[in-house]
C-alpha cells in the first residue's frame, strides 16, 4: 500500500493506493496568480463587459431584475463582489424593490439565512429580497416547451418573468458536465426536477447532448 496527499479544500485529503497500482505522475495546474483586489477586479469587468454594454449604462427604472448566485456547496465569494454589481444596478436606476436575489439549488438542500449572510455577505443581503429555488414546487416554474430531445423545460417563473437576469457564479471543473458555472446557474440550478433529470447528465452522453 502507498499513500498520497491530495488537495481537498483548504487542507490535504490523504488516499491509500493498492501496492499493485504503479504511479504514472502528479499532474499539477500551472499556479496564476490572483488579482489584488476582487472588488477592484469586478468593477472593471463589469465597466468592460464582452459584447454588452455596461451595466451601470443600462436603463433599469422599473425593471424587475433577478439576481442569481450559486449555493453554499460552490466556492464563488460572492460576499467580495456584490456590493459592486448591486452599486452598478442602483447607477443604472434600479431600487432595492426591484431586485429579488434567487439561489441556484439545483436539486440541493435549502441554504439557511445565516449561510446565506455568509455567502453573500450581511450588509449585502441587508434589505435584499431573496428565496431558495424549488425544483419540486410545479407552481414556481414556467414550462418553456421541450428540446429536440424531447426533455421538458421547466424554469422558475421568477427569471423568466424578469426583465434582466444576473447570474453570478464559479467556472471549474465537473466531473460530468466538463465545467460547471455559466449557464449551469440556470440549467440545472433554476430548473425544474424533470428538466434536471432530463439534462443533467448531457456531458457524460458521448457528445450527444440533451439541451
Amino acid at each position: 500500500m502507498t499513500k498520497h496527499k491530495l488537495p481537498w479544500g483548504e487542507a490535504e485529503l490523504e488516499i491509500t493506493l493498492p501496492s499493485e497500482w504503479r504511479l504514472l505522475g502528479e499532474l499539477t495546474p500551472a499556479s496564476v496568480p490572483g488579482v489584488p483586489s476582487v472588488e477592484a477586479e469586478a468593477g472593471r469587468a463589469l465597466r468592460e463587459p464582452w459584447g454588452a454594454a455596461p451595466l451601470a449604462s443600462r436603463n433599469l427604472a422599473g425593471k424587475r431584475i433577478v439576481l442569481v448566485v450559486d449555493d453554499i456547496s460552490r466556492p464563488t465569494p460572492i460576499h467580495r463582489f456584490l456590493s459592486v454589481v448591486l452599486q452598478d444596478l442602483a447607477r443604472a436606476g434600479a431600487r432595492p424593490s426591484d431586485l429579488l436575489l434567487v439561489i441556484a439549488l439545483g436539486m440541493h438542500r435549502a441554504m439557511t439565512e445565516p449561510e446565506l449572510r455568509q455567502k453573500v455577505g450581511a450588509e449585502n443581503l441587508a434589505g435584499l429580497r431573496w428565496e431558495n429555488h424549488d425544483a419540486r414546487r410545479r407552481e414556481a416554474l414556467e414550462y418553456l416547451g421541450r428540446t429536440a430531445q424531447g426533455t421538458a423545460v421547466f424554469l422558475n417563473r421568477r427569471l423568466v418573468e424578469a426583465d434582466l437576469v444576473v447570474s453570478m457564479g464559479v467556472v471549474e471543473p465537473h466531473a460530468l458536465a466538463g465545467f460547471g458555472g455559466g449557464l449551469k446557474n440556470i440549467v440545472p440550478g433554476c430548473a425544474g426536477a424533470e428538466t434536471i433529470a432530463g439534462a443533467h447528465l448531457c456531458g457524460a452522453a458521448a457528445g450527444h447532448l440533451p439541451m
